[in-house]
């Protein structure tokens, strides 16, 4: 077995050990992913070395002579990889892709082509998500089979980044209570003898921030997970990141209504600031000073759309006389991503008219049991049916202790 096998086997089953635990700690879960994209590496590798070792034995005059210790040695490191997801044999990839291709498209897979520039995207139209698309008809008439390359692209989508922001935090309750100091009277002063001492006041009062579930739903055929031995992982992968992708959406721009989180646009007390006639980077100093200010902590990222960091890395010394240096460093070197020192974290949910600062004292992330995706067949009518119902799901809270280290900068006004 060669060394990529054999690792490969290692990667396998220490990453299988760890998806079926569901106790993981952040530490476990980030060794799961590093192990899972280990995978696919060595997933793709041995696909294209079966792929060459195919074809010099196509046209070999001595692949007739092979030893049959030599063929066994081959089918056994075959049916190894196999079993762990990856299929390596073309003639067996095609007859999974037929297979692929006959099942109903009412539950949105196709392996056909998709038309390109159709929009389908996971963040934007995720309800919408399918692989369905116009068929591109085969060079001369399907006498050449075609060639499929092992494996599923998956659309293009973000990287979460807010949570991060954040310290992160686990609860087992479905509310997450703070005790804070809500009212203070200040009454200490400079006293005379006999004089009766100025009264100060604190009251505290309890503040809950409820734990919220966001979750998702897909439907499909108990065959296709059969027929397609790497599609449970992918589904698994994808239905996790729709899930990411919603939680961050809540963590921005939550309203607090009904099943919705109270996000950072939303949180009362931050510390708000206009732009007015301040180019950008001394309206970002001047909220600094501010959220500082109204909190004493002082803010240690910045968080903008890929546009108003475009608009920023832009800008020159002499003010926007088109000579000077670029803010960001030279044209020929990597913008540095940072402002005043902070790091500037890029990110397409936050609106181009708006930059957010923030220390991560300000609040907290928790997670009532972490992220789950979970299949069962025992949903509605599927079993009768032959389907499969795979879930994701996190239960969320954003508590957040001190709104004023949250600073919110609209630009343009």
């Amino acid at each position: 077995m060669s060394k990529a096998k054999a690792r490969l086997a290692e990667v396998a089953a220490k990453a299988r050990e760890l998806v079926e635990r569901d106790d993981l700690s952040e530490e476990e879960q980030a060794t799961k992913a590093a192990l899972l994209e280990e995978g696919k590496s060595l997933r793709e590798r041995l696909s294209q070395e079966a792929t060459v070792d195919e074809f010099m034995a196509t046209i070999s005059d001595d692949a007739k002579d092979a030893p049959a210790a030599e063929r066994k040695t081959l089918q056994i490191a075959t049916d190894e990889t196999r079993r762990y997801g990856v299929v390596v044999d073309r003639e067996e990839f095609g007859k999974a892709a037929d297979a692929m291709k006959s099942k109903s498209r009412e539950w949105g897979f196709d392996v056909r082509y998709k038309a390109v520039g159709a929009g389908v995207t996971a963040e934007t139209n995720a309800d919408a998500l399918d692989f369905q698309g116009d068929t591109a008809g085969e060079q001369y008439g399907g006498v050449v089979s075609p060639f499929y390359f092992p494996g599923i692209i998956e659309p293009p989508t973000r990287t979460p980044a807010i949570a991060a922001l954040f310290a992160q935090g686990s609860t087992d309750s479905n509310v997450v209570r703070l005790v804070k100091e809500t009212v203070t009277t200040q009454g200490a002063a400079a006293t005379l003898e006999g004089v009766t001492y100025g009264t100060s006041k604190i009251e505290v009062s309890p503040i809950d921030f409820p734990v919220r579930d966001i979750t998702t739903l897909l439907p499909v055929t108990e065959d296709i997970l059969s027929d397609i031995p790497a599609m449970s992982a992918y589904l698994g992968m994808r239905l996790a990141k729709f899930v990411q992708l919603r939680e961050e959406a809540e963590l921005l721009d939550g309203d607090g209504t009904g099943a919705h989180l109270v996000g950072l646009s939303n949180t009362d007390g931050r510390t708000i600031s206009a732009q007015g006639a301040d180019d950008l980077a001394t309206a970002v100093m001047k909220l600094n000073a501010k959220v500082y200010k109204n909190s004493f902590l002082d803010p240690t990222w910045v968080l903008m759309s890929p546009t108003t960091w475009a608009l920023y890395a832009t800008m020159r010394e002499d003010g926007g006389a088109g000579t000077g240096t670029f803010l960001a460093g030279p044209v020929n070197l990597a913008g540095q991503r940072n402002l005043w020192g902070l790091p500037i974290v890029v990110t397409p949910v936050v609106a181009d008219d708006r930059i957010f600062v923030g220390n991560p004292a300000a609040g907290m992330v928790f997670r009532n049991g972490g992220l789950r995706v979970e299949s069962s067949t025992g949903y509605s009518t599927y079993f009768g049916e032959g389907l499969v119902a795979i879930r994701g799901k996190v239960r969320t809270a954003f508590a957040v202790f001190r709104p004023q280290a949250i600073g919110e900068l609209i630009l343009g006004s």
